[in-house]
């Protein structure tokens, strides 16, 4: 049986499946990649605060009426594109991120830009097979309670 897929805006009423969905993907993906400071400072709180940003638009996707992943960008930036495990490489996150262009193209954003992380191969080779490109690397310094967190990133632009 053919799975029903839905790319559409995320409501309001979805914001705790997209806050855990954010939470649990990104411990899940992320968290190993970075200094293990930032993964303690990333709790549910953080990623509400993210999801309930006004200024963000965020599309959902949704396989018979379950909400499996979701995108967000603003301003020609793609903030996130995250898909839980069980519906990964079956084009979802494709249509996320095609559909964020598009929309932002609508808006007149011009093109996007990303920070993925470096070390990150997977989320790279994905987002390289649909056309983005690294165009250089930079490192963020983060002060904590516990002293400074250094991460570096590969800043990626779709033409």
């Amino acid at each position: 049986m053919a799975m029903a897929l839905q790319i559409r805006p995320m409501q309001p009423a979805e914001h705790d499946t997209i806050t855990r969905i954010f939470h649990d993907v990104w411990h899940e993906t992320q968290a190993r990649l970075q200094d293990p400071r930032r993964a303690k400072l990333r709790d549910i709180a953080f990623f509400r605060g993210r999801v309930e940003m006004a200024d963000v638009h965020t599309l959902v996707a949704a396989v018979d009426n379950d909400i499996v992943g979701f995108t967000r960008w603003s301003s020609g930036n793609l903030h996130s594109l995250f898909v839980r495990s069980g519906h990964r490489s079956k084009g979802i996150g494709e249509m996320l991120c095609t559909a964020a262009i598009q929309a932002n193209n609508i808006i007149g954003g011009g093109p996007m830009v990303l920070d993925c992380v470096e070390g990150n191969y997977a989320a790279r080779r994905f987002y390289e097979r649909l056309g983005w490109r690294v165009k250089e690397t930079l490192e963020s310094k983060d002060e904590i309670a516990e002293g400074q967190i250094h991460t570096r990133y590969w800043i990626m632009v779709n033409l």
